[in-house]
């Protein structure tokens, strides 16, 4: 999902937010090795929300699943938002933390 759309569905009140109550997750998901990416798609695809991705210069959008999130880590001064979509049978996953 693109960045824009990110942000539209924050002002819409659709980005699911999670807060830990400690730090120890965040340090704990850091370290977690991504082994079953296979498992993550058919859960996206199975879960996920529908979204259309617009290429530049295209009047047709492309159609994918999307699952996105907040993660609040208590004492960090940064936000993260993590997306994983579903685009063309192609896994995809965007990170972005910013200083709240």
């Amino acid at each position: 999902m693109l960045t824009i759309q990110l942000f539209i569905r924050e002002l819409d009140g659709l980005l699911t937010r999670i807060y830990a109550e400690s730090k120890e997750l965040w340090n704990f998901l850091k370290k977690t090795e991504v082994k079953n990416f296979d498992g993550i798609r058919q859960y996206v695809e199975d879960n996920g929300d529908d979204c259309v991705i617009t290429p530049d210069n295209s009047a047709n959008g492309i159609t994918c699943k999307n699952i996105s999130f907040c993660l609040h880590v208590p004492y960090e001064k940064n936000g993260y938002v993590l997306s994983f979509s579903v685009i063309e049978n192609n896994l995809t996953m965007f990170a972005y933390h910013h200083e709240l």
